[in-house]
């Protein structure tokens, strides 16, 4: 597989997410103690990527690990991730986008007014309702479109606003991809 499904669940979601709102461009029950499998899930990767070298499968348990610790994701999807990753290499893929369409939609607005404030602060010609509406979009086109961002649980979009109103106004965007890194351990691809 040569965009690993994990780290496409993690990375490319809110890479693509960040992207559409700073630039401007749950499963219906929550069950509690479901954990992802992660030695289960990155072997798995490499089973299935025979390019994957070892240090992609620290990066992939180092990851992995971070996510299943931090509340980020709905349990139920974590329990689909788990099932979905007992599946041949290629059906994983689908199993998880078929499994992230029954996800609830979060609460994705504390990370999108914290944004626009932050840029309405740092200078930009925007207003709060501008810029409120243009993210807002943003977010539901990409929820339209099946995006895992459903998956997510509230908390990882205000952990991310958080962060974002203590960034600084000279590095706004370098600050926002710490935010991110910080708070999934992860970013956007250089």
């Amino acid at each position: 597989m040569k965009l690993k499904v994990f780290l496409v669940i993690f990375s490319i979601l809110l890479i693509c997410s960040f992207g559409v709102t700073v630039s401007s461009c749950g499963l219906l029950d929550d069950d509690e103690g479901t954990k992802i499998d992660c030695n289960r899930i990155c072997k798995k990767e490499k089973e299935c990527d025979e390019e994957m070298t070892e240090e992609d499968l620290q990066n992939c348990l180092n990851g992995c690990k971070k996510a299943a610790d931090s509340d980020y994701l709905l349990d139920s999807f974590e329990k689909a991730i788990n099932d979905c990753y007992g599946k041949s290499c290629s059906e994983i893929e689908s199993c998880i986008d078929k499994s992230s369409s029954l996800c609830k939609v979060p609460d994705f607005m504390p990370y999108v007014n914290a944004t626009c404030e932050k840029m309405i602060e740092c200078g930009t010609e925007v207003t709060k309702e501008e810029c409120v509406t243009k993210k807002k979009e943003g977010f539901e086109r990409e929820i339209k479109d099946g995006g895992w961002i459903r998956c997510f649980t509230d908390k990882v979009f205000s952990d991310i606003a958080d962060c974002i109103k203590k960034t600084s106004c000279d590095i706004f965007y370098d600050d926002i991809d710490k935010c991110m890194v910080e708070t999934i351990g992860y970013c956007c691809p250089k």
